[in-house]
C-alpha cells in the first residue's frame, strides 16, 4: 500500500509541476525556459514568492539569492542570476498575469507540500522494509535500494516461494519463456515488451552498475565485426544498412490466365 501510495504522490506532483509551467508561460516565457522546477527544488520555493518579471527584477539577484540561501537551497546563486537574466529579455506585461501569478504561487506550494509527503512515505517505507530479515541481503545487489526492494517485496510476497534464480528471472521478464500454445510451437515473447513502461520497475535495476559489465564489453562487438564479415551482403559498394538488411522474397506465380 505504501509504495503504490507513493506512485501516487509522484504522479500528482507531475501533474502539478506540468499545471505549473503551463501558468508560467501566461507570465513570462523565458522564465519558464529557464525554470526546472522538477529537478531543482530551488526553482519551486523562488516561485512560491516570485512569480511576475517586475518583482523578481526589483529584487535583483543579491536578494533573491539571500532568499533562497535562507530557505536551505544549496545553488541559490546560479537559479536567482538564472532567473534575472531571463526576466530581464521580457519589456512587456501579459494579460492576465496577476491571476495566472496567484495560480503560480498556490502551484508551487503544492509541489512543496507534496515533495514533504514523499519523504515522509519514504521514511515510512524505508522502516518497513528494513525490518524485513532479507532486507540486507536484496539491498546488497547491484542497482536496488530500500524503494525498489520494497516494490520487489510487494510484488513477489514471500522470497522462499521462488525456487530458482531461472524461475525469478522469468517472472521478471528478463529470459525467454516459451509460450507454445498447441501445434504452434517455438513462440517467444517480444522483447520490445521487456521495455515496457508498465512492467515493474525493479526490474529495470541498470545494467551499467552492474559489476560484471566490463567483462562482456568487447564481447558483443566482437562477435558483430565477425558476422558482418562473413555476410557478403556488408560489402557492397555503396549498399546502405537499409537495403543490406532486406532479403529477397520469392515471386508469387501469376494467377491470371
Amino acid at each position: 500500500m505504501l509504495t503504490g501510495h507513493r506512485a501516487d504522490l509522484v504522479a500528482d506532483r507531475t501533474r502539478t509541476i506540468n499545471r505549473l509551467r503551463q501558468q508560467l508561460v501566461a507570465v513570462c516565457p523565458a522564465l519558464e525556459r529557464a525554470a526546472q522546477p522538477s529537478q531543482d527544488r530551488g526553482w519551486v520555493i523562488l516561485l512560491a514568492r516570485y512569480q511576475r518579471p517586475k518583482a523578481i527584477r526589483q529584487s535583483g539577484v543579491s536578494r533573491l539569492t539571500k532568499v533562497l540561501t535562507d530557505a536551505g537551497v544549496r545553488n541559490a546563486a546560479s537559479i536567482a542570476a538564472a532567473a534575472v537574466a531571463a526576466v530581464k529579455t521580457q519589456t512587456m506585461r501579459l494579460p492576465g498575469e496577476e491571476v495566472a501569478a496567484g495560480l503560480i504561487a498556490d502551484l508551487a506550494r503544492e509541489v512543496i507540500a507534496l515533495d514533504d509527503r514523499i519523504k515522509t512515505t519514504d521514511a515510512d517505507i524505508e522502516g518497513r522494509f528494513r525490518r524485513h530479515p532479507l532486507a540486507e541481503v536484496i539491498t546488497s545487489m547491484p542497482g536496488i535500494g530500500f524503494r525498489l526492494g520494497a516494490e520487489f517485496l510487494a510484488a513477489v510476497g514471500d522470497p522462499a516461494l521462488i525456487g530458482s534464480a531461472d524461475q525469478l528471472a522469468a517472472w521478471a521478464g528478463l529470459a525467454p519463456v516459451s509460450r507454445d500454445s498447441g501445434k504452434r510451437t517455438g513462440r517467444l515473447p517480444n522483447p520490445q515488451a521487456l521495455q515496457s513502461p508498465t512492467a515493474p520497475s525493479h526490474v529495470h535495476v541498470g545494467v551499467d552498475r552492474d559489476p560484471l559489465r566490463p567483462r562482456f564489453q568487447g564481447l558483443l562487438p566482437a562477435q558483430t565485426r565477425r558476422r558482418k564479415a562473413a555476410d557478403p551482403r556488408h560489402h557492397l559498394p555503396g549498399a546502405t544498412a537499409h537495403q543490406r538488411s532486406l532479403r529477397p522474397h520469392p515471386r508469387q506465380p501469376d494467377l491470371a490466365t
